[in-house]
């Protein structure tokens, strides 16, 4: 692998994702008796080489799910950090997906005013998108992300390693999220996507890395003319809007990139019924990449218009009476719509199920 490093640029400064398979950038931090490490337990179970590296007494194990993405649950972890005889000079090194990014980077930004971060991630998900851009954040109630904190890693170790032992459900989260970026980076890099996955010797395990890395260039680009969400930014929420309230209606049976697969489906067909996008373009885009990024039809038994509307209400991208949502146009532009109707969220819905031939639920 010939690509080391990339350098992420931020007004808090810039920082490093080190492209490193073996982890060697983490053995200092296993000697560093001021150095905690947030480890996800599955990975602490799938990994135990990794973690006998770690003093038992440095090492926090969190169970990965949303329920502990809340203040409340994340008290007992500032219990633990704050027995440490360091302070200010204590270095958190978070381990696992997305979870463990947003609860390990919330503490590191918020205990005492701010201390060192590393993240290293260990899902796909993780790895091409979430892993850089500054945010970190918590769930308030059943409502996604609603708590959150500007704070970017002071570097990122990633390696594809971890990959080899996620669930299809996981990794095809993780495909989500590389879709939606590409996606948004317009025909040039959509065309890229489709030649990479049709080449006959392609597996997604195997062969991932040039998607997370051209994931992360794509991003990089946004995070750093827009780091606090204020303009293009916003762009990177296309799916997201629909998405969470999918994830949430849900209890994250979907999970967050497979939300947002779904998400682009509803927000492109949305888009055909305002007359932004044409039928063709958004059949072509679903039967070419949307299509088979997604796994779970069962799960789609939740989903009811009404559900939707309701959790879209809470979404804090909201600026109006309105419900906000990016759409894609011709020509792989986008546009921030912050007045579609909850009427429009029913009428795509049936359209929207059809497309999985999945009987419609009459919403309540």
């Amino acid at each position: 692998m010939s690509v080391k490093t990339r350098t992420i640029h931020s007004v808090f400064g810039s920082y490093r994702v080190v492209f490193d398979e073996q982890l060697k950038s983490l053995q200092p931090y296993f000697e560093d008796v001021n150095a905690a490490f947030m480890v996800d337990e599955k990975v602490f179970r799938l990994y135990p080489e990794l973690c006998r590296k770690i003093e038992p007494g440095r090492l926090i194990l969190v169970k990965a799910n949303e329920g502990n993405k809340s203040y409340h649950a994340i008290t007992k972890l500032y219990e633990r950090l704050t027995a440490f005889k360091a302070k200010r000079n204590l270095t958190l090194i978070g381990i696992g997906g997305g979870i463990i990014q947003d609860i390990s980077g919330f503490i590191a930004s918020t205990l005492y005013r701010g201390i060192n971060w590393i993240y290293c991630p260990t899902t796909l998900l993780a790895q091409a998108d979430s892993c850089i851009g500054a945010k970190t954040s918590l769930n308030f109630g059943k409502y996604k992300n609603l708590i959150g904190t500007f704070f970017p890693p002071d570097q990122v170790i990633l390696s594809t390693a971890f990959l080899s032992t996620l669930s299809k459900k996981d990794f095809y989260s993780g495909m989500g999220e590389i879709v939606k970026l590409f996606l948004i980076d317009g025909k040039d890099s959509v065309d890229y996507f489709i030649s990479i996955i049709r080449k006959e010797d392609y597996h997604y395990r195997s062969n991932i890395f040039p998607l997370i890395l051209k994931s992360l260039e794509i991003k990089k680009e946004f995070i750093e003319k827009d780091e606090f969400d204020k303009g293009i930014r916003n762009i990177l929420n296309f799916g997201h809007c629909i998405g969470h309230a999918i994830e949430s209606i849900s209890n994250y049976r979907i999970p967050h990139g497979q939300a947002v697969t779904l998400g682009i489906i509803w927000a492109n067909i949305v888009s055909v019924n305002k007359g932004f996008l044409t039928a063709q373009t958004e059949e072509f885009l679903f039967q070419t990449i949307l299509a088979d990024t997604f796994t779970l039809t069962k799960e789609l038994a939740a989903i009811r218009p009404d559900l939707i509307v309701n959790a879209m209400k809470k979404d804090k991208k909201r600026e109006g009476a309105g419900l906000a949502i990016i759409l894609m146009k011709e020509n792989f532009e986008f546009i921030k719509i912050l007045d579609l109707t909850e009427t429009e969220i029913h009428e795509s819905y049936h359209k929207f199920l059809r497309k999985f031939d999945f009987p419609s639920n009459q919403a309540r």
